[in-house]
């Protein structure tokens, strides 16, 4: 994976093995060998070229890359969720011509829309099930 990453970076850079070999001091066999999978290269010589070339090499653990991936997928999640409890507000209002303030989760995970009716001397009706409009 370094291996494939260093040919990549010497590509977009326009740099050549001989270049990199004679500004480092680097035998050119020895990173030729590297570059094309028959030999191995130390972390400390790697580390050189890379910051030689203005790069800089992170490692992240496959746990902490499970963490982003996890909160990526429920931001994504909340998103749906926000849009059908928009599309749940909207339809709400329209069809008993009321303010949703809020909503929040009730006993027994039901849900509450906490509204107000806006019609001039009506008192709030909060934290209904079903709205109680007659």
């Amino acid at each position: 994976m370094l291996r494939h990453m260093l040919k990549e970076i010497l590509k977009k850079e326009g740099k050549s093995n001989y270049y990199l070999s004679k500004e480092l001091g680097i035998n050119q066999g020895q990173l030729s060998s590297f570059l094309k999978g028959k030999k191995g290269i130390s972390l400390k010589r790697l580390e050189q070229i890379i910051d030689h070339l203005g790069y800089e090499i992170f490692l992240f653990s496959k746990v902490e890359i499970g963490k982003k991936r996890h909160q990526k997928k429920l931001l994504e999640e909340a998103k749906v969720v926000e849009l059908h409890i928009a599309k749940i507000i909207e339809e709400f209002e329209t069809e008993y011509d009321v303010y949703v303030r809020r909503i929040t989760l009730g006993d027994g995970n039901k849900i509450k829309i906490h509204y107000e009716t806006g019609k001039i001397g009506a008192v709030s009706t909060r934290g209904r099930d079903e709205p109680d409009l007659k």
